[in-house]
């Protein structure tokens, strides 16, 4: 008898928790339908502290400000339009979590040199930027200066490109530490906007790259 009583409220419970779930799916749209669909380059992305708008990827075997780490790797590049909108310049190695390499990801990206080779930054993480109007690197970004800059990330040589790049523009939220009152930028990943652009091979027509 109890047995029986025990079946019946596990499958009351089991029942009431279909629906319970039903209904949510259909309240938030499910947990599939949560993630956006990516957006076309040239769509201007905007975040609390940046506009991003993506306009091409490239590879190139070299570049002569983009220095590599090791001779003959080549160069996998993002060119955007970038406008700083938080109050704050941000840099390459940034202040209280001002890094320029928080603006964007890769994902999906095989040959990118690994971690201990880029001072132990995750590995989607770009190894620097270029600003496109005077062709040379920048440490910083800052308010209110819209600039276009290429991204770009060193691979290993011989790296076959895919034919899109799936990237990821990151959206920033300043809240505090879960264990201390300290307060800083956090990436906020649910508010993320994925960008697939197609990749243009240049390899065969990019120039020797300059060495460290």
């Amino acid at each position: 008898m109890a047995a029986g009583l025990a079946g019946q409220s596990m499958r009351t419970w089991g029942a009431a928790a279909g629906v319970l779930a039903l209904a949510l799916s259909g309240l938030f749209g499910g947990l599939d339908d949560a993630k956006k669909p990516p957006v076309r380059p040239g769509t201007e992305i905007v975040m609390p502290t940046w506009k991003v708008t993506v306009l091409s990827a490239r590879v190139i075997a070299s570049h002569p400000k983009m220095f590599t780490l090791s001779k003959g790797n080549q160069l996998l590049t993002v060119t955007a339009k970038v406008e700083i909108t938080a109050d704050s310049t941000w840099t390459a190695g940034g202040g209280r979590g001002l890094r320029l390499g928080d603006i964007i990801r890769l994902t999906g990206v095989t040959g990118i040199v690994n971690e201990s080779e880029v001072g132990g930054l995750p590995m989607t993480t770009p190894a620097g930027v270029l600003l496109k109007r005077d062709n040379n690197t920048t440490l910083m970004l800052h308010p209110g200066l819209p600039e276009e800059v290429e991204f770009y990330w060193e691979q290993k040589p011989g790296t076959a490109p895919a034919k899109e790049l799936t990237i990821h523009i990151q959206s920033m939220l300043w809240r505090g530490d879960s264990f201390t009152t300290y307060e800083d930028w956090h990436i906020d990943d649910a508010k993320n906007v994925e960008v697939v652009v197609p990749l243009d091979d240049q390899r065969a027509t990019t120039q020797p790259a300059a060495q460290s």
